[in-house]
């Protein structure tokens, strides 16, 4: 794979060639090292996940190029001028990425790693990010349900209001709320099968890791429910039922893993999930951003046997410019 930037970021002209496997970016902090993994991202995305495109121009510039030649097979161009996108794929000119045109990439960035410490809507996010990126589907169940949601509320604080004037969002939230419901039942279980025995094959230690999410509500659970609960949702203003409540729990040894584990170990918890589902689903393309802060460097080792097997590995990483580790990329 070879990428070229032009006036991005702070990468005026600059050429990279990636191998197979893992590609470990190094270098100083404000080397440029997250602006490639940024580049890559956009190429089969079609977006940033750090922000909108004009705040990537160069400071000298106006516009922004990039170019990504995958396996001499697959050429894309991004375009950023005038305040203008352009994707070309293969010769062929688009306004936007089509979900058909863009290429499955999961993205583990610093935030992930504070997943165990964060609030339930965090985790639930975390949960439906990966759902999304392997169940074709998800994300629009989960945009119509927070529509509906939003409605809803929206009703409550009505000055007149009857209870059968939310019959109709009452039933299309249950019914959107079970399938949520099963559907990060399916995740947790899929995870829960393999994360302990992953954990262990980083750590060294004998330990049990299990995640747990115990809502086992079916839609006509849900339904009854927002009924009984018309009175108080009046006078709350919101509604008090549905996934959009609930919250993922991480336990090691039974145990509630935020109150035992300390911050590198979190991360290796929430790394391991990671690695474990790019695995199953098969995912092509992972990028890990400054993958490797807090955590020792006598597991780095051990994580790269992790990352084997996966066809294209981009990590940004400060603290291994003189470690052995993958294909390196030394940013200057």
């Amino acid at each position: 794979m070879r990428l070229k930037l032009q006036n991005f970021r702070k990468h005026r002209n600059f050429v990279v060639e990636f191998k197979p496997g893992v590609n470990l970016i190094t270098g100083l902090n404000s080397s440029g090292k997250t602006s490639l993994v940024e580049a890559i991202y956009i190429s089969l995305q079609g977006k940033s996940w750090r922000s909108n495109f004009l705040d990537i121009t160069n400071n000298q510039t106006d516009w922004w190029r990039v170019d990504l030649n995958i396996n001499n097979t697959e050429k894309r161009i991004v375009k950023f001028q005038n305040n203008q996108k352009t994707f070309q794929l293969n010769s062929k000119n688009f306004k936007t990425l089509s979900t058909n045109n863009k290429k499955q990439i999961v993205l583990f960035e610093p935030e992930n790693s504070r997943i165990l410490y964060s609030s339930p809507k965090k985790r639930r996010e975390f949960i439906d990010y990966f759902i999304s990126q392997t169940q074709p589907g998800y994300s629009e169940i989960i945009r119509k349900y927070n529509r509906i949601i939003l409605q809803r509320n929206k009703l409550l604080k009505q000055e007149f209001l009857k209870q059968t004037d939310l019959n109709i969002w009452d039933e299309q939230m249950a019914n959107l709320a079970a399938e949520i419901i099963a559907a990060r039942q399916i995740w947790v279980k899929e995870v829960n099968q393999y994360i302990s025995e992953e954990y262990q094959k980083v750590t060294g230690a004998n330990e049990k890791i299990e995640l747990v999410y115990k809502n086992h509500d079916t839609a006509a659970k849900i339904l009854n429910q927002l009924k009984v609960n018309y009175q108080k949702e009046r006078a709350l203003g919101f509604t008090s039922v549905g996934p959009h409540k609930d919250d993922i729990g991480f336990l090691i040894n039974n145990k509630k893993a935020e109150r035992q584990v300390s911050r590198g170990e979190g991360k290796l918890i929430i790394l391991t999930i990671f690695i474990i589902l790019i695995k199953k689903y098969q995912i092509e393309y992972v990028i890990f951003d400054d993958l490797f802060n807090d955590i020792d460097l006598e597991r780095v080792k051990k994580i790269e046997k992790l990352l084997d097997g996966i066809p294209n590995v981009f990590i940004t990483d400060c603290r291994l410019l003189n470690e052995k580790f993958g294909n390196k990329i030394v940013l200057t």
